[in-house]
């Protein structure tokens, strides 16, 4: 059985959130996959472990948590991905830095922003147990009342679609989740951490391509 879904991860960039003054000393890379895993676990969806750098092209959905250290050519295999058919599903603490550890002057996403159509101007580290809420737009399927936990982005939108914003303080009204067509593919960016619910409405909504079903809520499937 030949799995048509990936989770991206690196030991690079595993390695490099392990060095210390970390932007949020609360963030656990392992616990973030693992939520997307248990979302495609829990719905008999096939996933593969995939690098960056490698040829994505067998895929039709590929979730990236927090690639936090991307590389300039890890950055081009997934816009090539994209570009040519594929849907990426992206989050917060993506492209902080360079293959040499080096924050990047044109801004974030490092080398990703025209793939996501958005600039991540600055982002809030919320503390343990301190919530913000999502509200979203259009027909993205919710199940419970979805919260922002632990890091919240502040996405400066240029041309990309709205999903989701939050819902309470100085963040309020702005863009929290985003979507993109990128070439024939589409991007989609996630700007916080939310509980298991809401990745599993995800991976109902978009993650039913896997299996060749059509999601003809949010169009995230195959045509």
């Amino acid at each position: 059985m030949r799995a048509e879904t990936c989770i991206l991860y690196s030991h690079d960039n595993e390695w490099a959130l392990q060095q210390p003054n970390q932007p949020n000393k609360f963030f656990n890379l392992r616990d973030h996959i693992l939520l997307f895993y248990t979302a495609l676990h829990d719905r008999n969806i096939a996933v593969d472990f995939a690098r960056p750098a490698e040829d994505l092209s067998q895929y039709k959905i590929v979730f990236a948590p927090s690639l936090h250290l991307l590389a300039g050519g890890e950055a081009d295999r997934l816009k090539l991905y994209v570009q040519n058919g594929g849907t990426l599903v992206a989050t917060f603490n993506t492209g902080l830095v360079d293959e040499h550890n080096m924050a990047p002057d044109t801004g974030y996403p490092h080398d990703l922003t025209d793939l996501f159509g958005l600039e991540v101007l600055e982002f809030d580290q919320l503390p343990v147990g301190e919530e913000n809420h999502l509200t979203f737009k259009g027909t993205f399927p919710t199940s419970h009342l979805h919260p922002a936990r632990l890091w919240c982005d502040f996405i400066e939108p240029n041309d990309c679609q709205i999903l989701a914003t939050y819902a309470k303080d100085f963040y309020a009204g702005r863009p929290a989740m985003t979507m993109h067509a990128y070439g024939l593919g589409k991007a989609i960016y996630i700007g916080t951490q939310s509980h298991q619910h809401f990745y599993n409405d995800l991976v109902s909504c978009c993650g039913k391509s896997a299996t060749s079903i059509r999601c003809s809520k949010c169009r995230y499937g195959r045509g």
